[in-house]
């Protein structure tokens, strides 16, 4: 997937939607969550699946480029909040 999408070129668009740092809880890198929901939906998975799935492979945290001595597994809220940045592109 990573020969087949440009991603600085798929964040484009989704960015002015992706939620910005302030209050509450700090987002997420958006190349990560875009990376985790497009793997979301090739496997169709759900988001409390898609969680399991980046906590039992390490080659799908690998393509997320989720570094479990720095970063923590995305719980299955913050995948969910990629589809809402998604929906408003609508």
């Amino acid at each position: 997937m990573d020969q087949m999408v440009v991603w600085t070129t798929a964040q484009a668009p989704v960015a002015p939607h992706y939620p910005k740092a302030g209050r509450g809880r700090r987002p997420r890198q958006l190349g990560t969550m875009l990376r985790i929901y497009l793997r979301q939906q090739c496997l169709s998975r759900s988001d409390l699946k898609a969680e399991d799935m980046l906590d039992d492979s390490a080659s799908i945290r690998r393509f997320a480029r989720i570094n479990l001595l720095s970063d923590t597994v995305p719980d299955e809220t913050t995948t969910c909040r990629i589809c809402y940045s998604l929906v408003a592109l609508r």
